[in-house]
Formats: C-alpha cells, structure tokens, sequence
C-alpha cells in the first residue's frame, strides 16, 4: 500500500510538473518573464526594462505611492512610471472637514450634502445619500435627481434602485435572490450570481481541483456543469511572473467566485444607507474589514492568472488592485510552484 502511494504521488507531482512546463508555452503570452531587478535603478521613474533581443526577459522597479508602471509606453526598450488619476473627491453623506472636500462643494456638519430631489444634475455623485440622476432625454447631460427606487418598481440601471436592489428586466429585484430557472439579464439578481440564455443558472466549474490552472492554450481550461459533464473551456491567460506562466481564468461554478458572493452579504447588511455609488463600499457604514474581505475576493476571481506567483515588484507595477487587499494567496500551490521553477532553472 506504502508503495503504490508513492507511486501515486509521483505521478501526480509529474503531471503537475509537465502542466507546468507547458504553461510557458502560451503563444498568446509571447514567453515574457518578468523579473524584479537587483540593481537600484538610477532614474526614479524607470519602471520597466526589456533586457535581451527578444522581447521577452522584463526587469522591473516598484513605482512610488500614487505612480503606476505603464507597460503599453515602451520607448527604446524603456518604461516608465506615471502618476495615477487624482482620487475622487468625497461623496454625499461622508464625511469632510471643508467644502472643497466634497463633490458638491457642500460640507456641512462634518458631512458632504449633495442635490435634493428635483434639483439638476449629471450623475448621480452630484445627488445627496438615497437620490439618484434620472437623464430622461436622450443625449442630453442634464437630469433631475429622484428617490432611489424600491423593490419591484421600474428601473434603468442598479443605482437607479434602493441599495439592496439591482435592476433586473427593468424591475428593482433584491441582490441575489432568484432562484435557477427565473427570467434575468443582470446576474446579481441571481442567486448564484450567473445568467445563462436569459435565466439564472448555476456556473460552470473549473474540472481541475487546482486552480488556478498552468495552461498552454484555452483547451487545456475545462469547465464541468452541475451534473460533472463536460461543458466548454475558459481562458487561458497570460501571467506576471518570473518564469513566463500561463494560468486558466476562474469560473462563476468555482468556490473563488462562491467567496465574493458570500462577502457581499457582509456588505449588504450595512450599506442600505450608503450614496448609491457607494453601496459596494467605501462608506462610513460598511464596516472596514468586511470591504476588504470583499474586494479581496472579488480581485482574486478576477485576476488569479495575473497575481500567481507575482514578486513584489510585480505586485507593486501590476495587480496592486489585488494585493493592495490580500498579502498573499494559496501558499501551498505557490510553495510548490516555487519548488518546480527552481528545479527547472
């Protein structure tokens, strides 16, 4: 019994270890590798270097806070950091010390005030906590401010409704509440968070226990229905890390994206009074940990090719929007990809 175990094992550590190696193998990715430089870069806004006649091996520097590397700018092998958009100014029903705080320019009390109902605007910032800009003409810029709706009134858009609606079929339905089976074109209303052909349906899943997958192509990505039959494949996506891997993208039937659903039943429960645009949070009523929690989920679901086995320089130049929440990810499947890339080179 000890023996075929062993076997067992080694076929398995084998067959992860071709997986792989075939991951660099992506044609899509080019075979790039990106590498956190050990030289102290002598201009402060260097970011990004292409080291070799290829186009492949990238050596990289950590911008400064408040700068991100811009790797779509190369000029003579050479990248550079740019600063990031100004921060958005505070909405409606947070807090401010000055008007020039907010943005409405009304800081009253401690708190930004922004348009009643009836009053113009152009978005819905510019209305106060509970409202949102109703744009009733068509190509015009111009609307009105309106009561936020309630459950089963008529919508356009989920910040048309009440925070704990979305807008479904052009109806305020509660987030994630319809059964499998049940008309919707807005997957939130869903509770499993997927449409398929006009109705809620439960998501794919990814066949492979390990996930995030190495892949070489979108084949090697397949997905398995409730039932565990065969049912297409998701992508295989480029990665950001040393040694030019290859990852499939997560599926909606996968315990990653079960995880965002669940935080933001957490989120739920305290946002109701939030501004519209911040129901999924920051607002003052949203406790701290639980956004986290949230946004960690939610950037892991959607960028787990691109943040696997990411050296801090990498974390820092491109997926900053995941670490930023997370310090780390499943460190068993990265102690064991670290081990293969160091067999390997």
């Amino acid at each position: 019994m000890k023996n075929i175990n062993q076997i067992k094992l080694f076929c398995f550590c084998w067959l992860f270890t071709l997986k792989v190696v075939l991951a660099q193998s992506n044609p899509i990715c080019l075979g790039k590798r990106y590498i956190c430089s050990q030289i102290i870069s002598i201009e402060s806004t260097l970011c990004a270097q292409i080291i070799d006649d290829k186009n492949k091996q990238i050596e990289l520097w950590p911008c400064p806070n408040g700068y991100s590397c811009n790797l779509s700018s190369f000029v003579n092998k050479f990248a550079y950091c740019q600063k990031d958009p100004d921060p958005v100014k505070t909405l409606p029903g947070e807090s401010c010390s000055q008007n020039t705080d907010c943005q409405s320019k009304n800081c009253q009390s401690g708190y930004c005030v922004g348009s009643s109902v009836g009053q113009a605007c152009t978005q819905h910032r510019d209305c106060d906590v509970g409202n949102y800009c109703l744009i009733s003409t068509q190509g015009s810029n111009t609307g009105v401010c309106k009561e936020q709706v309630p459950f089963g009134e008529a919508c356009i858009s989920d910040y048309d409704c009440q925070n704990n609606c979305v807008c479904s079929k052009g109806s305020c339905t509660y987030y994630y509440s319809l059964d499998n089976g049940i008309a919707a074109d807005n997957f939130r209303a869903c509770a499993s968070g997927y449409v398929s052909q006009g109705n809620c349906a439960q998501g794919l899943s990814s066949k492979s226990s390990n996930r995030p997958l190495p892949c070489a192509t979108d084949s090697d990505c397949q997905l398995v229905d409730s039932t565990g039959q065969d049912a297409g494949n998701t992508q295989c996506q480029c990665g950001f890390n040393p040694g030019s891997f290859s990852y499939c993208k997560l599926s909606e039937g996968d315990q990653e994206y079960k995880n965002v659903l669940q935080t933001f039943l957490f989120v739920l429960n305290t946002n109701f009074h939030c501004h519209t645009s911040l129901r999924y949070g920051p607002c003052k009523y949203i406790y701290n940990d639980e956004y986290i929690a949230y946004n960690k989920a939610v950037q892991l679901f959607q960028m787990a090719p691109q943040v696997t086995y990411n050296d801090f320089c990498i974390q820092k130049a491109f997926t900053w929007n995941y670490w930023q929440w997370a310090s780390s990810l499943n460190i068993q499947f990265q102690i064991l990809t670290l081990i293969i890339i160091y067999v390997l080179y």
